[in-house]
């Protein structure tokens, strides 16, 4: 995995017309790289949606999404089409930029392993080096995540925690945002449906997981 502050690899990938597009090229703007495992997949298609929906915000800040795959461009057309994704996606059949970027690792599912993309998004500075590598990422959350890391706002701060811990806190009430900016106070129903309880989340840690199935 490449880290923060190392130069990102440059590279030249078709998209899904099969033009080449090349990294480097966006050089002087931020840009936020994200390998995924599969077109047309439950997680996929989740996360792809939610960068098209804040796509908008990213433009508006001069940042650029790409997203990269081993699918074929024929595969990205259709993916693009179908649900409209206004923003980059690349074909990397050979593997040759996915494991360049350390996203290529081994995986166990359901007791079985074996080796695929990992969930992996980078923001790329404008002067062409790392500045944020986010593993394992959850595909609803990523776009605000990186938005509200950028200075997206405290809206964007309370989207993330709303919709990821509406599935780890359960029933999940709302989620506001400390003066500072700095955690997240977050309000639940204890076990009786009646009382609600309030927890207060440093920005700084992880989210608590969702208890929700795998997704590609």
């Amino acid at each position: 995995m490449i880290e923060i502050g190392k130069e990102a690899p440059d590279f030249t990938l078709p998209d899904k017309n099969g033009e080449p597009v090349t990294l480097s090229r966006f050089r002087g703007g931020k840009v936020v790289l994200y390998f995924y495992p599969k077109d047309n997949t439950p997680g996929c298609t989740r996360q792809a949606c939610a960068f098209s929906a804040r796509y908008g915000e990213f433009k508006k800040r001069g940042i650029e999404v790409v997203g990269v795959s081993r699918d074929s461009a024929a595969s990205h057309l259709k993916f693009a089409e179908k649900f409209s994704l206004p923003f980059i996606i690349l074909s990397d059949p050979d593997l040759e930029v996915i494991k360049k970027y350390g996203v290529w690792k081994e995986k166990k599912l359901y007791g079985k392993t074996s080796f695929g993309v990992v969930r992996t998004t980078f923001v790329i500075g404008e002067d062409g080096k790392i500045e944020r590598v986010m593993e394992k990422v959850k595909p609803d959350t990523n776009a605000d995540e990186i938005l509200a890391a950028l200075g997206g706002g405290k809206d964007l701060v309370i989207d993330a925690f709303s919709h990821e811990l509406s599935g780890a806190v359960e029933p999940f009430v709302s989620a506001e945002l400390s003066a500072d900016e700095k955690s997240v106070a977050v309000t639940y129903l204890s076990g009786n449906g009646y009382t609600e309880i309030t927890e207060t989340f440093d920005l700084s840690d992880p989210l608590p997981e969702a208890q929700n199935g795998p997704s590609a």
